[in-house]
């Protein structure tokens, strides 16, 4: 613990608790430069009986999604060389510093090797993953960190959203999942509405027409089919 204190980063926090001593909860926000920045990704964290001579488990609340990352998989595993005992777990060297900033340094900056066009794909499909995963902690925030979550999206909801916009494209899809994210931001208090251009309001309307437009022509349906049954 005294490691920890003296030389956990800012980007890394950590939550003990005092009946559960083999348990702790981490909060790791994604390093800049990479589709993840900005987001807060948790990890539970249990101490084996014969922690130190095994690593510690860890268990990401991916919430369900799928990241699009090799060493985040939607059941919450989590893949890391270090976590793996033999060569890599060395009790005498290693601790749970290491492992926290490994994940930071190297599961959350992959980069693999595409072309220019698959980057994109890739870097697309990664910040739509990303922004569902902000989306739904700020929905329903993991207990004891709520206020955390609140403060760290409001004070980052203008970069978030600038991030977002140079990704998004013109389907309708990431337009909805843009208003999502912003309504949720907005819901930390931070000011949004800027955001707003002409362009994606038109396609708000538009959809919203489409959808009343959508609802009313299914219920007319159905009226017209008892009415004719009854005839």
């Amino acid at each position: 613990m005294v490691v920890l204190e003296a030389n956990l980063p800012n980007s890394i926090l950590l939550r003990a608790y005092e009946n559960r001593t083999d348990l702790m909860r981490a909060v790791i926000i994604g390093p800049p430069k990479t589709p993840y920045y900005h987001a807060l990704f948790f990890f539970d964290i249990l101490f084996p009986s014969n922690y130190p001579t095994c690593p510690p488990k860890l268990f990401c609340q991916s919430q369900g999604l799928d990241l699009n990352h090799p060493s985040l998989q939607p059941d919450g595993k989590l893949f890391l060389s270090l976590l793996e005992t033999g060569e890599h777990w060395d009790p005498n060297q290693a601790n749970l510093l290491q492992v926290l900033v490994a994940i930071r340094r190297l599961a959350l900056n992959f980069k693999p090797y595409f072309t220019e066009s698959e980057k994109r794909e890739y870097n697309r499909n990664a910040i739509i993953f990303t922004s569902e995963a902000i989306v739904r902690t700020l929905e329903r925030p993991p207990r004891d960190f709520e206020d955390f979550v609140a403060g760290h999206f409001r004070q980052r909801a203008h970069a978030i959203l600038m991030n977002y916009k140079e990704h998004m494209d013109e389907s309708k899809g990431m337009t909805q999942l843009f208003i999502k994210l912003l309504r949720v931001l907005e819901g930390t208090g931070a000011y949004c509405k800027h955001h707003l251009n002409q362009e994606i309001l038109e396609k708000v309307s538009m959809e919203e027409r489409s959808t009343n437009y959508g609802i009313f022509s299914r219920v007319f349906t159905k009226a017209k089919n008892l009415a004719d049954s009854l005839a």
